[in-house]
């Protein structure tokens, strides 16, 4: 194969494929047929000497050929997009875009309302594309450019090259319970109280325990935990049905109070804030409409000033 071989647009179908790893919803994303994805795989299968991509029941599984050309094709349709097709600004009034968005479980329940709130009024064209994705594949994501943006408290970053940008540290972790929990009823939950309750254990896989449990330990302070869930909005039907309380975001904690059958209690120890930044891949880092997404992203959920820590590898 030599590069006179090469069709940008079978490029296109290739980086939609392994984005989609379905062939009807790459079509939807490319703004093709069905029938057309499909005659360009097959150019594709011929091109590369590979079967690319074999089918299965719900869509299309990966070679490990089509694998190993995720990273680079990700690499030179962006290097594409953001150096030869980019414009020299981006009009959120009038462009048709999709951003594939990172949020953390509670930035799904807290972040993705309002800033779709504000993109319907500002950015009609804008779709938002958001996942969680496992703290072990987050990183993955960006090097497959699967993601554009995350957004949240993503401690798997701290050492990445990504550029960041903090926005707050605004999210103080609070105890909840149920509201009428026998041994909260006069609402207040002392040290020695905290250590006596039976304890959930929330959000293993956003990284929250780590907050908390070394100040626990470094101040001696020892709590029965009864289960532990990966998950944050577990934490509602668990501590609804039982004598249990829980170390949760306080922003969660709100939310879960909203209708009066919990009760948010301040935790009896001073525990480090969950820090809010963004995220981005250093080739997005020019890409006209993720400075304007940034920036927005910034002004609507930025509650101090911001700055940026480049920690991103020039």
């Amino acid at each position: 194969m030599t590069l006179h071989d090469l069709d940008l647009n079978l490029l296109r179908v290739l980086d939609a494929l392994l984005a989609e790893r379905n062939v009807t919803h790459a079509a939807q994303r490319l703004g093709l047929s069905q029938s057309t994805v499909s005659a360009a795989l097959v150019k594709l299968r011929s091109l590369f000497d590979d079967e690319l991509f074999i089918k299965r029941p719900h869509g299309v599984e990966a070679t490990p050929r089509a694998l190993a050309l995720q990273a680079p094709l990700a690499e030179v349709m962006a290097a594409i997009r953001d150096t030869i097709l980019s414009r020299a600004a981006f009009d959120p009034a009038t462009q048709q875009r999709t951003f594939l968005l990172l949020f953390g479980e509670l930035g799904q329940m807290l972040f993705a309302p309002r800033l779709l709130s504000v993109l319907r009024r500002v950015a009609p064209g804008v779709q938002l594309r958001v996942m969680a994705g496992a703290a072990s594949q987050r990183l993955a994501l960006f090097e497959r450019g699967e993601v554009e943006l995350a957004v949240g408290y993503f401690p798997e970053f701290s050492d990445s090259t990504l550029y960041q940008q903090r926005l707050y540290a605004a999210q103080p972790l609070v105890c909840v319970a149920r509201a009428d929990h026998p041994a909260l009823t006069d609402g207040a939950l002392t040290q020695a109280l905290f250590a006596q309750l039976d304890h959930a254990v929330v959000g293993t896989e956003g990284g929250y325990p780590q907050l908390y449990e070394p100040v626990l330990r470094h101040l001696g302070i020892r709590h029965r935990v009864a289960i532990e869930l990966s998950s944050l909005a577990a934490a509602a039907p668990v501590l609804a049905g039982s004598d249990l309380v829980a170390v949760v975001p306080e922003g969660l904690a709100r939310l879960m109070c909203h209708d009066g059958r919990f009760r948010m209690h301040a935790a009896p120890v001073r525990f480090p804030d969950c820090e809010v930044r963004q995220f981005w891949h250093r080739r997005l880092h020019h890409d006209p409409g993720l400075v304007w997404l940034r920036q927005l992203v910034a002004t609507e959920l930025g509650h101090s000033p911001l700055h940026d820590d480049a920690a991103a590898s020039r």
